[in-house]
């Protein structure tokens, strides 16, 4: 999954991922470039209990935003129950016809503390010469605007999961 990022994989110090889910991309990062130093944020709780043994690096269970602290219910996308993908409300895709008051009720939806790149930069970093992987949801726009100190004046790669229109 990483081999689009090798032609531009230069100077690259870290390698940070929004939504660790299970790990490969980070492990795949570390076997390549050894001296690479790999974050993880992973609002899933469960996944990120998975994560805390095998990520080759620091895995916070945060969710990326553009805010730091907030309390955000998060839970899982129709048809994607048993995944380790979680959506917050406002960035969810429209499932015409989703009660989502029940769908959330049903499966117990998870509530995560919100935390910016920015700020996990300033604690954690700082995020110099980073390579940028994010798949989160629906909620990349919001996770780019909680990092414009982490993507000011540095070589920043982006990667996105699925496409989607952000206004």
């Amino acid at each position: 999954m990483i081999n689009p990022l090798k032609p531009y994989w230069k100077n690259i110090k870290w390698f940070i991922i929004g939504g660790t889910a299970d790990d490969d991309e980070a492990n795949e990062v570390v076997r390549e470039w050894p001296g690479t130093r790999c974050f993880g944020v992973e609002p899933n709780a469960h996944f990120h209990f998975k994560q805390v043994e095998k990520f080759p690096g620091v895995v916070v269970h945060r969710a990326l935003w553009d805010t730091d602290g907030d309390l955000l219910q998060l839970t899982a996308l129709p048809g994607r129950e048993k995944s380790g993908s979680v959506c917050a409300p406002d960035c969810r895709p429209d499932f015409t016809g989703c009660d989502w008051q029940e769908y959330n009720e049903r499966l117990r939806s998870q509530t995560v503390s919100s935390a910016t790149l920015d700020m996990l930069s300033e604690k954690h970093g700082p995020f110099d010469d980073c390579c940028l992987w994010l798949d989160v949801e629906y909620a990349e726009l919001r996770a780019l605007q909680g990092a414009q100190k982490v993507l000011e004046g540095m070589g920043v790669m982006m990667r996105k999961e699925q496409s989607v229109a952000m206004e």
